[in-house]
């Protein structure tokens, strides 16, 4: 029996399931940690607050940062090798989270004098 799947965005749709896949790198677990604590979302691309210029991580966390006013933060990402959802087969909308595992992670600085994130160092260089 052959399962049926729609390209769909950033991953694909499988009606039967009523299941949405991002590809792998497409989503990602993001924590971004300031001077108030630290917030924590799961970054789905065209989907939700995600959509049109903010399907874009980097740009979305730009617009973060100016709409919170902050001086400074560290982000840590959790690209994921699979991530999936349930999906409204009408209106295309993400329902319930089903599971995810991350595959590759990155650490990033806010820099407020360039605007512009960078990469951390490695905690390893501050004691070299």
């Amino acid at each position: 029996m052959s399962q049926t799947k729609v390209p769909l965005g950033e991953g694909f749709f499988y009606p039967d399931e009523k299941k949405y896949c991002f590809m792998k790198r497409s989503a990602a677990d993001v924590s971004v940690n300031d001077e108030t604590g630290s917030n924590f979302f799961t970054f789905t691309p065209g989907f939700g607050e995600f959509t049109g210029e903010f399907s874009d991580l980097e740009a979305y966390l730009v617009n973060y940062i100016k709409e919170n006013k902050l001086n400074w933060c560290d982000v840590t990402l959790d690209w994921l090798r699979h991530c999936h959802y349930q999906m409204d087969p009408e209106t295309k909308e993400l329902g319930e989270f089903l599971e995810s595992s991350g595959c590759e992670g990155e650490w990033w600085e806010w820099n407020s004098e360039t605007q512009e994130f960078e990469d951390a160092p490695d905690e390893e260089e501050d004691y070299e």
